[in-house]
């Protein structure tokens, strides 16, 4: 069976990492934000995931709408149960031309399943949808995400910092790491990315040399119902073991800022290389982080650019260490 997964229009390369990390599907093949896998993933799953709008079980596919609708005149879904009420609306991907226009046709001839009672357009048994990508699918709609990150941007919090990353983005590095049990930040600031990866059930401890960030980042947590370790300390003295870490490397703007964040992550890198076997690090776009990479062991598997503002774009780079099963 294979699923449709509705990404972020905003990113689709980094839409489509996080949820292939996640969830591991053998196949997969990206229709512009349309993500087609050969996996149903669990609900607990794409609840994780920032960057995902909704996921479709796919139940035909063809080349136009005509053929859908042909198909389904030809033999009926698959529906289990009787008496079952239904909507089918459109998600058309291509770029806003119109191109839905058999959307009536194909209702109508849905109607017609044995199974199928009435039509209700607020709350349906099957709620349906005609996607059109580069092929065209009737698929029923699964799940959708819920998650209101809104509410976490750093000027919602107790404690705002101009530079926390969006928490959107903050959970896709979460995911992107793979992380199963525990979150290590050794920059951990205002505890954004400690709040993301706390909120899907992961256990968090985080490091600041600053002692009004660790303050910070407990009232942060704490407003959101979130438990995090805090360590008040320089991050380059931590020596405990992690199963993976996702950090905002520190930047700055000016020459002598630069050559200081240069330096911090020559020395975080060979630190933590020896600590962890995976590592994602959001970092200024300026730094070629594979200069940083040769004494430690570790390799870069991928990066991806986020933009910020207009003076600042960042780029998120994924390391393993070089024996690393992916």
């Amino acid at each position: 069976m294979k699923t449709a997964l509705l990404l972020s229009k905003a990113n689709p390369e980094l839409s489509t990492a996080e949820a292939t990390t996640r969830i591991k599907p053998k196949e997969q093949e990206l229709e512009y934000n349309l993500l087609v896998i050969d996996k149903e993933p669990l609900n607990e799953e794409l609840d994780k995931l920032a960057l995902t709008r909704k996921a479709y079980k796919i139940l035909l596919e063809a080349s136009t709408e005509k053929e859908i609708e042909q198909k389904l005149l030809k033999q009926p879904l698959q529906i289990q149960g009787k008496n079952k009420t239904y909507r089918v609306r459109s998600e058309n991907l291509l770029h806003g031309k119109r191109t839905l226009e058999n959307l009536g046709r194909i209702a109508k001839a849905i109607s017609l399943h044995p199974s199928i009672r009435k039509a209700d357009l607020e709350n349906p048994d099957l709620d349906l949808a005609i996607i059109k990508a580069k092929k065209t699918y009737l698929a029923l709609k699964t799940w959708e995400n819920k998650d209101k990150p809104k509410e976490r941007k750093a000027h919602e919090r107790p404690y705002n910092h101009p530079t926390s990353l969006d928490p959107k983005t903050a959970r896709a590095m979460i995911n992107l790491a793979g992380a199963k049990k525990e979150v290590l930040d050794p920059f951990c600031g205002a505890g954004g990315i400690l709040i993301e990866a706390s909120l899907i059930g992961l256990k968090t401890t985080g490091i600041d040399f600053d002692s009004r960030m660790i303050e910070r980042a407990k009232a942060n947590t704490e407003h959101y119902n979130v438990k995090a370790n805090l360590v008040h300390g320089n991050a380059l003295d931590w020596e405990k073991e992690a199963e993976c870490i996702v950090t905002d490397i520190p930047y700055g703007k000016n020459s002598r800022a630069s050559e200081e964040i240069s330096s911090l992550l020559k020395k975080f890198l060979e630190k933590y290389s020896k600590l962890t076997k995976k590592i994602v690090i959001s970092h200024p776009n300026t730094l070629d982080i594979k200069e940083f990479l040769r004494s430690t062991g570790m390799e870069k598997k991928s990066s991806y650019s986020t933009y910020i503002h207009k003076k600042l774009t960042r780029t998120i780079s994924v390391l393993e260490t070089k024996d690393t099963q992916s």
